[in-house]
């Protein structure tokens, strides 16, 4: 089969695995408690926290990361796809996570699932795990939502340059970075339209 079709099949598979949304379901399914009635209506591990606790929502996280990154680590590394080839499988992930299907694709902003495809493409670099740590360490610490999220883009841009081993590579983490950028952006914009 040639990388193009594998690029394709892969990214619909990452689609499906990261339109699974841990963050919704942990708390529907353990609390009976609807994670988006809470903070920013986001259904996201910092909502998990406000709603469960820690330890959940840390779940919750953990999920997110391991759903970027099983499908990232399988294009690169099982299916061996080339860089150019690459775009789709991460993106398709990312957009997954946000516009999933089962939420009416009302998803999450994408940080821990970025993560995870990172860790995915990188998985003898223990620095994209510090780097993850980081943001869930972030969670109990910074309580105002856009000051969590100037946080996490701030760690999280310039993971995105050093991970990129090529020009198709570079271009495919800046697709990400757009991506998640755009999410909260566009999450920003409507909470100040909200006030």
């Amino acid at each position: 089969m040639n990388d193009a079709i594998l690029s394709i099949l892969t990214a619909l598979g990452g689609y499906l695995m990261g339109s699974v949304m841990y963050a919704y379901l942990l708390p529907r399914v353990l609390y009976h408690v609807d994670v988006r009635n809470y903070g920013d209506g986001n259904p996201g591990a910092f909502n998990v926290h406000l709603c469960t606790s820690m330890p959940l929502a840390f779940l919750a996280a953990a999920l997110d990361i391991f759903k970027g990154m099983v499908p990232a680590a399988c294009a690169r590394y099982v299916l061996a796809l080339p860089d150019w080839a690459m775009l789709l499988p991460l993106a398709g992930t990312l957009l997954g996570h946000m516009y999933p299907p089962m939420l009416h694709f009302r998803g999450g902003k994408g940080i821990c699932t970025a993560f995870g495809l990172m860790i995915g493409l990188m998985p003898r670099e223990l620095y994209a795990l510090l780097w993850a740590a980081c943001i869930l360490v972030l969670l109990p610490v910074i309580h105002d939502h856009r000051k969590l999220i100037l946080a996490s883009l701030a760690l999280f841009a310039p993971l995105c340059f050093v991970i990129g081993s090529s020009v198709e590579m570079n271009l495919c983490m800046v697709v990400i970075a757009a991506l998640v950028a755009s999410r909260h952006l566009r999450e920003h914009v409507a909470g100040e339209a909200e006030e």
